[in-house]
C-alpha cells in the first residue's frame, strides 16, 4: 500500500488463477502453489480499508472447466473476494 501512495484511487484486476487450484479449480491456467483463500481475501480487505478502492474486475474464471462442484467452489471464492472488496472481513478483525 505504501507503494501506491496515500491519495491515488485504486483499480484492481484480480486474476482468479492466482489462487491455488485446490481452492479455485475452474480456471484455464492452474498452477499449484498459488494464493490461499485467506491470502486472496486479505489482499482485497487491505485495499478496501484504504477507502481508495474505486473498481475491481475478476478475470480468468472459466465455468466450462471442471465439474459443477468445481465451478460452484470457484464462484463462491470469487463472491467472497468481491465481498472483501466492499469491506467484508472474513476474520472480523480491524485492519
Amino acid at each position: 500500500m505504501e507503494y501506491l501512495g496515500d491519495t491515488n484511487p485504486i483499480h484492481m484486476s484480480f486474476d482468479i488463477d492466482a489462487i491455488d487450484p485446490c481452492v479455485c479449480p475452474s480456471t484455464g491456467t492452474r498452477v499449484a502453489g498459488g494464493l490461499t483463500y485467506r491470502e486472496a481475501c486479505y489482499t482485497l480487505e487491505v485495499v478496501a480499508a484504504s477507502n481508495r478502492f474505486v473498481s475491481l474486475d475478476i478475470t480468468e474464471f472459466n465455468p466450462t472447466i471442471g465439474t459443477d462442484l468445481h465451478v460452484k467452489q470457484t464462484c463462491d471464492v470469487a463472491i467472497s473476494i468481491v465481498r472483501c472488496a466492499f469491506g467484508h472481513n472474513i476474520l472480523n478483525v480491524q485492519l
